[in-house]
């Protein structure tokens, strides 16, 4: 099962197979700020649905494109459901199927089991080749004015990203449109504290809480003995940031000493220090108490924010400390500079895949490919496993930064690879004849996901073949081929003996299914499944949600329980490798 970054990227590969096609006859016509024409639709039970006639009654549309077949579509869809539960007198989602074979029949079955109450319909005026999105599913955000205010590609699985969307755009104060480029942030529910208490636990004369409206405040704590401060924003489901502002007076080559612990979700959330508003450093994962010296060429007056930047989308037991920040000077700086992490940086990112019997292979269209799976540069191991040789130049931090590999699914931090050769990192390989999947993606990933450098490796020249002349053939493209550098290929009838069909791949089947103490199914349940990566399911009308993947034992663990429910968070179940039905207790209040 492979995790969020290789659901994008075959997401992106289905959605290309409309996208392109449309994009040769009809460019894109909508970008944000843009008002929107009037349109009409019908939904898949015969409803007539326009976009003017809502506007009477509504303060915003949610304009949502998906399809049966999308997996993020779907963990989404109860996060929406619950939220129009709770707006729905004050706005309206018309939900909008961008694949041809959904028809109305095909859509009445999964509204029905999924529960769907907002109207549900065929992408008819052709959306999906109307807006510059990158993938489904995308929200378009229209308010009352008719105006495209906010646009978001990719999943949501939290009633409070909805909410947090739809408080924006409701109420009798909002007039002018207010366009978005990014989502809002939670609104803290945590007052600030004392300026003097924070200001005592890290033992500065003063701090200042930023005063912005989406940012969590430090709080003071307790931590192994310790007067901490932490960030009051852990655990959240939604993206969110806590900071701390520290003015210092620090003179000509000082150096300012923050002292920290934190065990985050590795590559996800971030420990960071700013200095005038500049990232200078980032940590995340698991790292018990050390010393972080920044160093300051030019002494003055500084401002040092201390921030915990939280992008993971479900709830998670992190926890992050900060003891004290101090300004050394003379030996004491030069100690604390020598104390920190060294890392070998050189002039380029790059990721390579090494080994005796490794060659790099050529791409008709390069480009296309990297529309398709996010690389350009191939290479067949003629192997089963990989290793790669990862540099980084200085826009990478390999305390907060990562390697991503999706024949597994996890992140990795740079540091954590570091070895006398450099940055190394071994992971499998996908194969046809293993899971279906003939290729493997394998990335470097920075400034929060902002950046990224990646290849693609083929296990065999066979698995090479397949992925070029089956496997895309399959999502509508044939006009990709591969070569080596000398211009030679080996025939193309040289394949794996399966094809990219589920039922000739060993597989196992697993449902996981949550009943309350009298058996009856639980909906809204969200639960973790890790093997040989992380996956966030939701359970629907029946309880239970059941998957298919080659055999692998697997760990299951309640994340979220819907409200009026109880039951056990902390414990992790088991399931073996040939599948079968996890049932989970839950206690109705």
């Amino acid at each position: 099962m492979k995790k969020l970054l290789a659901a994008l990227i075959a997401l992106a590969l289905c959605l290309s197979c409309f996208a392109l096609a449309g994009a040769e006859t009809e460019p894109t016509v909508y970008a944000l700020g843009n008002t929107i024409e009037d349109f009409t639709v019908t939904t898949f039970n015969g409803q007539t649905v326009t976009l003017s006639e809502l506007l009477k009654e509504k303060d915003m549309v949610l304009l949502n494109l998906w399809a049966t077949w999308c997996g993020p579509c779907e963990n989404e869809f109860p996060a929406m459901e619950q939220a129009y539960e709770q707006y729905q007198d004050r706005i309206a989602i018309v939900a909008l199927s961008v694949e041809p074979e959904d028809t109305d029949e095909v859509l009445a079955d999964y509204v029905a089991e999924h529960g769907m109450t907002f109207f549900v319909g065929r992408d008819e005026p052709d959306f999906a080749t109307k807006f510059d999105i990158e993938g489904i599913p995308t929200s378009v955000v229209i308010d009352r004015n008719g105006v495209i205010c906010y646009i978001e590609c990719g999943s949501m699985p939290d009633p409070a990203s909805f909410a947090m969307i739809f408080d924006m755009f409701i109420g009798e104060d909002y007039a002018e449109p207010v366009i978005l480029t990014e989502a809002p942030g939670v609104l803290p529910t945590v007052d600030r504290e004392d300026p003097a208490t924070l200001a005592a636990a890290l033992e500065v004369e003063t701090v200042a809480n930023p005063e912005i409206q989406y940012i969590w405040p430090m709080v003071s704590a307790e931590a192994d003995g310790r007067s901490v401060v932490k960030p009051s924003n852990t655990g959240l489901m939604a993206e969110s940031t806590a900071a701390l502002d520290i003015p210092l007076e620090v003179p000509d080559g000082s150096v300012i000493a923050v002292t920290a612990k934190l065990d985050t979700d590795a590559g996800y959330d971030t420990l960071t220090f700013d200095i005038n508003g500049v990232r200078v450093k980032g940590f995340s994962g698991k790292m018990d108490w050390f010393t972080y010296a920044i160093p300051i060429e030019h002494g003055g007056y500084v401002t040092l924010t201390l921030s915990y930047l939280r992008i993971s989308r479900y709830a998670y037991g992190d926890e992050v400390f900060i003891d004290s920040v101090a300004v050394l000077t003379g030996d004491e700086a030069a100690a604390a500079l020598a104390a920190n992490p060294v890392y070998p940086y050189g002039d380029t990112v790059s990721i390579i895949p090494v080994g005796e019997n490794v060659r790099e292979i050529e791409v008709s269209d390069p480009d296309m490919l990297e529309y398709l799976v996010g690389t350009k540069t191939c290479y067949i191991l003629n192997g089963e496993e990989a290793t790669y040789a990862v540099t980084i130049n200085r826009d990478v931090d390999p305390d907060a930064d990562t390697f991503y590999s999706d024949s597994d699914g996890s992140l990795i931090l740079l540091r954590d690879g570091l070895t006398e050769n450099g940055f190394v990192f071994t992971a499998g390989t996908d194969a046809a004849d293993t899971n279906g999947y003939p290729y493997t993606c394998a990335f470097v990933h920075w400034d929060s996901f902002g950046s990224y450098q990646g290849i693609t490796v083929f296990r065999d020249e066979a698995n090479a073949n397949y992925f070029f002349y089956r496997f895309l053939t399959d999502y509508g493209y044939d006009g990709l081929s591969w070569s080596y550098p000398d211009g030679t290929a080996p025939a193309r009838d040289l394949m794996p003996e399966v094809m990219l069909d589920p039922g000739m791949v060993d597989t196992s089947e697993y449902t996981v299914r949550y009943v309350d103490q009298d058996g009856n199914p639980v909906n809204g349940v969200t639960f973790q499944i890790t093997d040989n990566s992380t996956t966030l399911f939701t359970t629907q009308e029946d309880g239970a949600v059941t998957w298919w993947s080659a055999p692998v034992a697997c760990e299951i663990q309640t994340m979220e329980l819907p409200e009026g429910y109880e039951g056990n968070t902390q414990t992790v179940y088991h399931m073996p490798e040939e599948g079968g039905m996890l049932e989970i207790p839950l206690t109705r209040k």
